[in-house]
């Protein structure tokens, strides 16, 4: 009798499932009973009977994948196609992000399990590698919405997929709604208005002009005015110089 080698399986594909396992799947082989699974050249899988497999627990690393069919006297097929993936660190998958009102944005994040360092990028583009804590504080931002993802890098610097992305907004220092003028007889003219959340001082404009910046009270007096109306409005301005609508 002649002896008929299975057909060698020409469909094995690699999966990575971002937690350290990767599947592989192929066509079943009409005449086989049986699979052997080659990882990186070595056997790692013999008398599999099914047409999947997954191989967990992997370190971080490359991993190739053949598989030869088996029929029912022993006899194997030539190898398959070869399959690959990339084992990477567990993604982050716990980001969050916080606007202190000083212009800073914190962010805070659980440990990767195979990381030595973390990777972050502010909308899309990298700020900040090779951080070792799982923590980041963005200072002195400008107004606008600010979107971060975070990588995680193991010993050999390979690096995660991103993060979920946790976005926030920073603001300019609230605007003065209760500014007061009270003239006060004597050619002064008096203000007063609540402190700003974020104020570290105050401009103040009389008739659209500033004739008094850095004010760090809530209060004001404005001498030796000339007959006339004087019109007057404040700003609030943070610790970065950043100021508020008047």
């Amino acid at each position: 009798n002649t002896v008929i080698n299975p057909t060698p399986i020409n469909d094995l594909t690699a999966e990575y499932d971002n937690d350290n396992t990767i599947s592989l799947s192929r066509s079943a082989e009409e005449t086989a009973t049986s699979y052997n699974m080659d990882r990186n050249g070595v056997k790692s899988k013999d008398a599999n009977t099914t047409t999947s497999y997954t191989d967990p627990q992997l370190a971080p690393g490359q991993y190739c994948y053949t598989v030869t069919a088996v029929n029912s006297v022993g006899t194997e097929s030539e190898f398959s196609n070869a399959a690959c993936e990339t084992v990477k660190p567990l993604p982050i998958a716990d980001l969050a992000a916080v606007y202190d009102n000083d212009n800073t944005i914190s962010l805070s994040w659980t440990a990767s399990a195979t990381a030595t360092g973390y990777n972050i990028y502010r909308n899309g583009i990298k700020i900040n590698d090779a951080n070792t804590t799982t923590s980041y504080n963005d200072p002195q931002l400008t107004p606008g919405e600010y979107c971060y993802t975070v990588t995680a890098v193991n010993s050999i610097g390979m690096e995660s997929e991103l993060s979920n992305a946790a976005c926030e907004t920073v603001i300019k220092p609230t605007p003065i709604n209760d500014l007061t003028a009270v003239y006060d007889n004597n050619n002064t003219i008096s203000l007063n208005w609540s402190a700003g959340a974020t104020a570290t001082s105050y401009n103040i404009y009389r008739n659209g002009v500033k004739i008094k910046d850095g004010n760090t009270t809530t209060s004001y007096n404005d001498p030796q005015l000339t007959p006339g109306q004087y019109c007057y409005t404040v700003t609030a301005v943070n610790s970065i110089g950043m100021e508020s609508e008047l």
